[in-house]
C-alpha cells in the first residue's frame, strides 16, 4: 500500500528534523515511537475512509 511506503520514507525525515528543532528548547519534548506509531494508524484509517466512501 502506498501509504505504508510513504510512512517509511517520510518517518525517518520527519523525526530527523523535529529532533533538530526540539533541541532548541530548554524544555525539551523527547520524540517516542508511539507518535509515530499513532499517526501511522491514523493516516492508515483516513486513506480507507477515503476509499470506502467511494466504493459506497
Amino acid at each position: 500500500m502506498l501509504v505504508r511506503l510513504a510512512f517509511v520514507i517520510a518517518a525517518p525525515v520527519a523525526w530527523y528534523f523535529m529532533n533538530g528543532w526540539l533541541q532548541q528548547y530548554s524544555f525539551r519534548v523527547n520524540l517516542r515511537a508511539d507518535f509515530f506509531i499513532i499517526t501511522f494508524l491514523l493516516s492508515i484509517l483516513i486513506a480507507w475512509f477515503t476509499v470506502e466512501g467511494f466504493y459506497y
